[in-house]
């Protein structure tokens, strides 16, 4: 989203407009045509995350034109780098309760427990920096002694 305000606030959206236009719905005929070949139906979500990966790529480098002072490498590193490791703490363990709890809803509620704990405490490690997590720690407290006055 803030690649898209970016483009958008340059006042140029069109180019980004035509070119996500037709990636996203190239990526309908793509997922057709891997279901009509017999792949797997998660097939249709790893084509999907392949496209928004592409078009991200894509924003970043519209974006880069647009407003030269866009530093590529310090989005890399300041947005996209700690998502990608988020994603991938988050997996781990979610993948080691599905593979060993028989599924069913108590399976449901201990993977949905594992990703909050997982992601939020990852989110306030890796993403966030001293100052965000401050802010965080401060309006929690607020709210917490909001909740205790009352």
């Amino acid at each position: 989203r803030a690649i898209n305000a970016g483009i958008f606030a340059t006042g140029k959206i069109k180019k980004q407009s035509i070119y996500s236009s037709f990636i996203y719905l190239g990526v309908l005929a793509i997922i057709y045509l891997s279901y009509k070949l017999g792949m797997p139906v998660e097939t249709a979500y790893y084509l999907s995350c392949i496209v928004y990966a592409v078009t991200l790529l894509m924003r970043s480098l519209i974006l880069k034109q647009l407003i030269p002072s866009f530093s590529l490498r310090l989005y890399f590193y300041r947005v996209v780098l700690p998502i990608l490791l988020i994603a991938v703490l988050i997996s781990i363990p979610v993948y080691y309760v599905i593979a060993h709890m028989p599924q069913g809803f108590l399976r449901l509620i201990v993977v949905g427990l594992v990703d909050v704990l997982v992601g939020g405490f990852s989110v306030l490690f890796i993403a966030l920096d001293n100052n965000q997590r401050r802010t965080l720690y401060e309006k929690v407290i607020a709210l917490l002694s909001v909740r205790r006055d009352k």
